[in-house]
């Protein structure tokens, strides 16, 4: 009795009835064919797992754009990954104070304002938002600190002062009017010596 290949036995009365020895011979290959189809797609199922893309990182333009439609937790959800990734990026780091300022996180807006002062010192203009909010916080002395720091460092406007409502309770203290700037502050805005030939207001 023949083995065809797939847990059958068929008796000589079977074959004689299926008439030719040829038509089991195809029957064998048509198993034997079927079989090998099978074992071809599984492996192939298994060869074509493809990778998932990749979704695009947000950028700072991406944070900008949620900033500018007054989506301040978006625009920080978005930078807060940005500094994760770009530890050293000073605008990161601004603009996520800004965001979380925006968004009334205080204790975050000054964390990342100190953080971008840290990372790229040569930019000062957080301290004047790091005032503000030490104000927003009641803690006027460390306003002055912050104002002090501003001042010292001769490239901040401080003229924003007084468009600042946080600095507003400060205005009574003697010491918001001398970190105003005065007409000395703006005698000498060149770096290197220059010769002025005129000089006129308006």
């Amino acid at each position: 009795t023949p083995y065809l290949g797939d847990s059958q036995f068929f008796d000589s009365s079977t074959i004689k009835g299926w008439g030719t020895r040829s038509y089991v011979m195809s029957f064998i290959q048509i198993r034997q064919t079927r079989n090998f189809v099978l074992i071809l797609a599984i492996f192939c199922a298994g060869c074509d797992r493809r990778p998932k893309p990749v979704a695009p990182q947000a950028t700072l333009q991406d944070a900008m754009t949620r900033l500018q439609a007054n989506d301040a937790a978006g625009a920080a959800k978005i930078l807060t990954e940005i500094t994760k990734r770009e530890p050293r990026n000073g605008r990161a780091w601004r603009n996520l104070g800004l965001a979380n300022q925006k968004a009334n996180d205080l204790d975050g807006a000054m964390q990342a304002y100190q953080q971008a002062l840290e990372v790229e010192p040569s930019v000062p203009t957080p301290l004047l938002q790091l005032a503000a909010i030490s104000s927003s916080k009641h803690d006027y002395e460390g306003a002055f600190s912050w104002l002090s720091k501003a001042k010292a460092s001769h490239k901040v406007d401080l003229t924003q002062m007084d468009v600042t409502p946080e600095l507003a309770p400060l205005k009574s203290d003697p010491r918001y009017r001398a970190m105003l700037p005065s007409r000395k502050d703006f005698d000498d805005p060149f770096v290197e010596n220059v010769t002025i030939i005129r000089e006129w207001d308006g």
